[in-house]
């Protein structure tokens, strides 16, 4: 978001269509569904979607690369201080200690901010634009 600008958070459709706006990206809840026995809401490929009330909304799913498990964050939007519990305990109770997630903007804040390093090796281009993978570790997430 440019500074200055405010986040849309009133609905989930207006965090929608502001991310879509901002980002040029499509959200899609398309085969998503609940799942009675955890309560969770994701498809069938088990990406998660979870809304935080006035705050944002997330997508989510568990990655292995080269042996090790990474909570891999999609699409975000909001204030992502109100989702780091949240995906503290998704990693808590998954055994995950690293989380890795892409951006298409410049990745040099996300490595100041969260401590995150590039990993080059999964950067990839969708829809005409690059996405850049950056790690980091549980103890950074905040």
């Amino acid at each position: 978001m440019e500074t200055g600008e405010l986040m849309k958070l009133n609905s989930l459709k207006e965090m929608i269509e502001d991310y879509e706006r901002y980002t040029q990206e499509v959200v899609s809840l398309d085969g998503f569904y609940f799942d009675k026995e955890d309560g969770s809401f994701h498809d069938d490929y088990y990406t998660y979607f979870k809304f935080f009330d006035k705050q944002g909304f997330l997508f989510w799913c568990v990655k292995t690369l080269d042996g090790e498990k990474y909570i891999c964050l999609l699409q975000t939007y909001g204030f992502f201080k109100h989702m780091a519990e949240y995906v503290k305990e998704v990693m808590r109770l998954n055994e995950i200690k690293k989380v890795i997630t892409f951006t298409t903007r410049n990745p040099r804040a996300h490595c100041r901010k969260w401590k995150m390093q590039r990993l080059e090796s999964e950067d990839y281009e969708y829809r005409g634009k690059k996405y850049y993978a950056l790690v980091t570790d549980y103890e950074h997430v905040h």
